[in-house]
């Protein structure tokens, strides 16, 4: 399986610009940055992250 063919669980798009948190969950990065700007928790299992401040890391290919 690639990156190209991961869906996003927040826009239930194909991954654009693919992050990954800490906890391993992968989203696009405006997803996750949109989410991080409400609420600080991984949407998928709620752990704590700090996208603002680097807890994000773009996934090969991607910087």
């Amino acid at each position: 399986m690639t990156v190209d063919s991961l869906e996003c669980s927040i826009c239930l798009q194909n991954l654009v610009h693919p992050a990954q948190l800490p906890c391993g969950h992968i989203f696009c990065f405006l997803c996750i940055k949109g989410c991080a700007f409400h609420r600080r928790k991984c949407p998928m299992c709620r752990t704590l992250m700090d996208v603002i401040n680097g807890g994000v890391d773009l996934l090969p290919g991607e910087r």
